[in-house]
């Protein structure tokens, strides 16, 4: 009996290690979930930034064209 207790012991404590690094895997995940989503809107803001730059460019030349004439 008591050589199947200490299989109990070793099994519950490889179940609760597992869990625990399951958990840590979980986080890591939700914390690389929330960097994307982060990443993902200053992305997507750098690109609108550039679009208004890009617009102000042309502005810029044709006012310059426009002046020249």
């Amino acid at each position: 009996i008591k050589r199947y207790q200490e299989q109990i012991r070793e099994l519950q404590f490889q179940v609760e290690e597992e869990q625990r690094q399951r958990d840590d895997i979980r986080e890591q995940y939700l914390n690389a979930e929330k960097r994307a989503t982060i990443l993902q809107s200053e992305k997507e803001e750098l690109a609108v930034s550039a679009e208004a730059a890009e617009r102000a460019r042309k502005q810029a030349e044709y006012d310059a064209a426009d002046a020249r004439d």
